[in-house]
């Protein structure tokens, strides 16, 4: 890939991104906190419903964007990775294996691969990302101001990003904003994999072409390819992206600290063992509804930039 190409598969995958973060952010707040609950302890919220109606009446509207500016960046810089990375691994393929035939139609377990290997980059700027979003979105929900100060985490007055970064700093050092990142890394390989094979396949199922579709109904099959995607993406990770949020969360949501080494391992199995497999699932129900919107708005987003300046 020439870096013109590069450049626009940057710039097109983070506004892409960055749209598709703003559709879905309120959603996911609830979704991050419904999987942050706490795992020895009663769950707080009995679903989705009760969580939005919580979070609205004690926190108001402006609560379901709380900390949106730091996955907004993080959401751009990730799809701008997953695409560019993407689209030069099939390059790369098709250099080595197709004569440079930049034409040539790649299989479709080849494109998932090429969509796993995008993920893993992605990962290493993800994990730091969402490790500060999920925290600004459960913080108000499990601790007052005296606890919060005896914790070193910023008190509920302020929850923007500064002084998140710099608690996270003071108690881990640098490599305390990759908290999680095996969970992150897991589930964007796996994940991302099947979210670009998955579109793929049902652009193809959909027989997309750009130029005999009318608009409109080129637009609909990239909604639907793009809707398609996402659910298929959060289907096959929720259980990992579960257990990264609980990790992520654990010192804010388990004042207690019963599990004095927090990682993925030792939180999968006390999950398993005080609530069982179905806890796994929690918060999967909302999460499918907002990956609608986003995921198809990513796609619609960067599939007509890509058309409109290339």
């Amino acid at each position: 890939m020439n870096p013109l190409d590069s450049g626009k598969d940057i710039l097109f995958g983070s506004i892409a991104g960055s749209c598709g973060k703003f559709l879905e952010y309120p959603l996911d707040t609830i979704k991050v906190r419904l999987q942050s609950q706490p795992i020895n302890k009663p769950l707080k919220f009995v679903g989705a419903f009760d969580c939005i109606k919580y979070t609205y009446n004690h926190e108001g509207f402006a609560s379901f964007y709380k900390g949106l500016t730091s996955p907004l960046i993080g959401s751009a810089l990730e799809n701008a990775i997953l695409f560019v990375v993407y689209n030069s691994a099939q390059d790369i393929i098709k250099n080595n294996f197709y004569g440079g035939n930049k034409n040539a139609q790649l299989s479709l377990p080849v494109l998932t691969l090429c969509g796993s290997i995008s993920g893993i980059f992605s990962s290493f700027v993800l994990t730091p990302v969402e490790l500060i979003k999920c925290n600004m979105q459960v913080t108000r929900l499990y601790n007052n101001d005296v606890k919060l100060m005896a914790n070193n985490v910023p008190k509920k007055s302020d929850l923007n990003i500064l002084p998140f970064v710099k608690t996270i700093f003071k108690k881990n050092g640098v490599l305390g904003f990759w908290s999680g990142q095996l969970g992150t890394l897991s589930r964007e390989f796996i994940g991302d994999g099947l979210w670009f094979g998955s579109y793929e396949v049902m652009k193809r199922s959909l027989n997309y072409n750009p130029n005999n579709d009318s608009p409109i109904v080129k637009n609909l099959k990239l909604l639907i390819s793009g809707a398609t995607a996402g659910m298929i993406f959060n289907l096959s990770i929720f259980p990992i992206d579960s257990v990264k949020s609980k990790v992520q969360t654990y010192s804010i949501v388990n004042s207690d600290s019963f599990i004095k080494n927090p990682t993925f391992s030792t939180i999968f199995f006390t999950i398993l063992k005080n609530k069982g497999i179905r806890d796994l699932y929690t918060g999967l129900g909302i999460t499918l509804v907002k990956s609608i919107p986003s995921n198809a708005g990513i796609f619609l987003t960067y599939e007509n930039l890509k058309l409109i300046f290339n």
